[in-house]
Order: structure tokens, then sequence, then C-alpha cells
């Protein structure tokens, strides 16, 4: 029997949109085609919220001559607010404490407020991926286990009123007509906060991955460098620099000592400080070549050799 992978479920699928847009707001909210991310990001966002908490309440029916009978669609942005809003006016909230299914949340609070005038300002939600009597979960970490203290529950704000707002900024741009605003910080701070929701919360990995491909783009860029400088220097000049390293090395060396440089491979690395597993591995620069060893950079081989002694023992 061969085993194939189907598509990830749909909550998971507009969790992915929702992130991936709200992330490249984040990095440019001024970019070309901001309008059209915001939307694409608010509607996939909002539609998460509600069908994971309330399922098909983030459908309507298709009202047009040709279409099926009784087929459906998903909400505009503006209805899914309207369904949250009437969702914490009548405090719907879950009634089974056992733990929801692999796609949905228990809603164990939802509150309304409004301004002066009755309109709705912001939907409090308080939501939940977990059973009433959950216990904590362990992890195995190089051999320890350690207990992760699991969060019973995320408070989720969605400021309907700025929502709303944008909702009215970014159509008229997407559909040809005359601009009557500009997406603002704030508008893009009510986006973001609705990663706060347990069945979406990508952001923050996003942010990883972007900051890990950067900031290994210039460890290559230093390594790079390095090679190239070590080419202009004759054998004496790197014979005289190996000599006069431990003379002017840094003095946090001198409780770690000169370390090998993965460029050069002298002992003349000078580290500043080591890995957070006390295995010896250096921050640092090379006296002789100039290549400067990363946190980045050390982190990762700092790990790897953990895993390889965790798997070795194990």
């Amino acid at each position: 029997m061969t085993l194939t992978s189907g598509p990830a479920p749909i909550s998971v699928q507009r969790g992915w949109e929702y992130a991936r847009c709200a992330f490249a707001l984040r990095q440019d909210l001024t970019s070309a085609g901001a309008e059209a991310l915001y939307d694409h990001a608010l509607n996939n966002g909002l539609a998460v919220i509600v069908a994971t908490a309330w399922p098909d309440a983030e459908l309507q029916p298709v009202e047009r001559k040709a279409s099926t009978p009784g087929a459906l669609r998903v909400k505009p942005a503006s209805e899914l607010l309207k369904t949250l809003v009437e969702k914490a006016e009548s405090h719907t909230v879950t009634v089974s404490g056992d733990r929801p299914a692999a796609t949905q949340v228990r809603v164990t609070d939802i509150q309304l407020s409004s301004d002066s005038d009755g309109e709705p300002q912001v939907v409090t939600m308080t939501a939940s991926t977990l059973g009433e009597n959950d216990p904590p979960t362990t992890t195995f970490f190089f051999g320890e286990n350690q207990e992760e203290q699991i969060v019973p529950a995320d408070t989720v704000t969605i400021n309907v009123a700025v929502l709303r707002e944008a909702i009215e900024i970014v159509h008229p741009v997407r559909h040809g007509r005359a601009r009557t605003g500009s997406l603002e910080q704030r508008h893009l701070d009510a986006l973001l906060a609705l990663d706060e929701h347990p069945r979406l919360q990508g952001l923050d990995g996003l942010e990883v991955d972007a900051s890990y491909v950067e900031d290994k783009a210039r460890d290559l860029w230093l390594w790079d460098n390095a090679v190239d400088y070590l080419e202009l220097l004759s054998d004496d000049e790197i014979a005289r620099r190996v000599e006069a390293a431990d003379a002017h090395a840094h003095r946090s060396a001198a409780e770690w000592g000169l370390q090998s440089c993965p460029v050069c491979n002298n002992e003349t690395l000078i580290p500043t400080h080591i890995d957070d597993f006390g295995l010896g591995i250096g921050v640092g620069t090379c006296f002789v070549c100039g290549f400067w060893r990363s946190q980045r950079a050390v982190d990762e081989e700092s790990q790897n050799m953990m895993w390889e002694l965790h798997h070795k023992y194990d």
C-alpha cells in the first residue's frame, strides 16, 4: 500500500495565507499591493477564527442566479466581523470541556466592548486547543525529561472598529476606485493581533525563518570574504600572524584559549564568548584571515554536537 499525503486541512491553509501576507506587511506596509495583501490576510485570518470555533459559521449562501442551489462560500471579512460581534453579543462559548478536534478550538469566553453610541469596538475572545482537564505535557530534550508548561488558553483581541476602517481603505483600491485613505500602523497592529489565536500563530515561525536565512547569507559572505583576504597574504605574513596571535588575543580568550579557525585552519580564532551548552565553541574573530564566527554559526555547530552526543549515548 502506498501512502500519499493529501492537502492540508483548510484551516491550516488559511492560517498559512494569513501568516505569509501579514508577515510581508509587517516587513513593509507601504509596498506595492499592500492593500491586496491586507485584504487577503484579514479574510483568511478571520475565517480561521470563526470556523475553528463555530464550524460553518464562516459560510454563507451564494446569491447568484447561475449558482448551484445550496452552494456556499466563505463570508467576506466584513461579514466575518459581523459574525464575531454577534457571537460576542450572545456570549456564545463552547459548552463541552473536552479537548477539541485537531482543527478546532474551545471558546471559554467572548466579550464585546462598544462605544457610547453602541457601535462595536473590540471583541475579546479566549480560545484553547486543550480540554479543561488536560495535564501539562512533557518533552524529551537531550536525554532529560523537562516539563513544558502549556498556556491553557490564548486571549485574542479583535479590534472590530479598526479592522472595519481598514476594509473601507483596501476595497476601493483593489477594485479600481478612488483611494479613500492609506493603511496605517494601527491597521497593521489590529491585523497582527489576530495571530494570538491558537490556530494561527505562524508569524513567529516566519520571523525565525527569515532571520535564519539572512544570518546564513551573512555568514557565507563573511566566509567568502575571509577566503579572498587569505589569498592576499604571503606565507611569511600568515606565519607572523600565527606567532603574534596569542600576544594580541583579547583578554576574554584567556579563559578559553585560541581556537581553530574553520577558514584558515590556524589556532588563531580569538573567542569573545562560547556556546550556551558550554562545549567551548567560541564566537570570535580570526587574527590571521579576519573571519568572524557568528553566534548563529556557533549555535548551529553546538546544537549539532549535542544531537550527536544524545544519539551516541541514547
